[in-house]
């Protein structure tokens, strides 16, 4: 059996043409992925019958946790606040993400930031945790 290599610093994640690299992960985890509803939803009579329901493309919300110094929280605050101060907003952009063979493990051609994220300043360097939420995501669950 061959031992497996695990590294988050090996994942790349690509919004609105702005790369999000290993120099801005913070020190316990990259980024999450979490679908917005269930792929389908089972409804049953009262006699039994049972019907599944399938929910076309249910969305995602996507957390990425950056390190407060890093400098791309700059623009992507900066991008945030266009969208948010441009009528009709600007930015619902393409986002990628991948795994260190090359598979997109994330990929939609409409994603936005859902809102400014919320921060400190203390003793020490803390988290940012943007939240980009998905419209139509393809994700891929593999052994990366």
């Amino acid at each position: 059996m061959t031992m497996q290599v695990w590294s988050a610093a090996d994942f790349s994640l690509n919004f609105a043409g702005i790369e999000l690299d290993e120099d801005a992960i913070g020190p316990d985890s990259f980024f999450e992925f979490e679908q917005l509803a269930p792929d389908y939803k089972l409804r049953k009579g009262i006699g039994g019958g049972a019907t599944r329901s399938q929910m076309k493309k249910p969305g995602g919300k996507l957390t990425v946790h950056l390190r407060q110094c890093a400098a791309v929280n700059t623009t992507l605050s900066v991008l945030h606040n266009l969208d948010v101060n441009t009528p009709g907003g600007i930015c619902v952009a393409p986002i990628m993400g991948k795994d260190r063979n090359g598979n997109y493990i994330i990929e939609d051609t409409e994603a936005f930031i859902e809102g400014a994220p919320p921060w400190k300043v203390g003793a020490e360097e803390g988290d940012v945790d943007w939240v980009i939420i998905c419209a139509s995501p393809n994700q891929l669950t593999g052994g990366h």
